[in-house]
C-alpha cells in the first residue's frame, strides 16, 4: 500500500493545514470512480 504522505507530497510531520492544501490541488478529472483502490464493488 502506498504511503498517504508520499502520495500527497507532504512530510510525515506536516500540519493539518499543509495536508488540506495538498489535497486541494488534485486535478478536477480525478474522482473516486477513477481511483480503483477506493471504488466500491457493484451492488448485486
Amino acid at each position: 500500500m502506498n504511503d498517504p504522505y508520499s502520495v500527497l507530497g507532504v512530510s510525515r510531520d506536516a500540519s493539518e493545514e499543509e495536508i488540506k492544501r495538498a489535497t486541494g490541488v488534485w486535478p478536477k478529472n480525478i474522482t473516486p470512480i477513477s481511483i480503483p483502490a477506493i471504488r466500491k464493488p457493484p451492488a448485486r
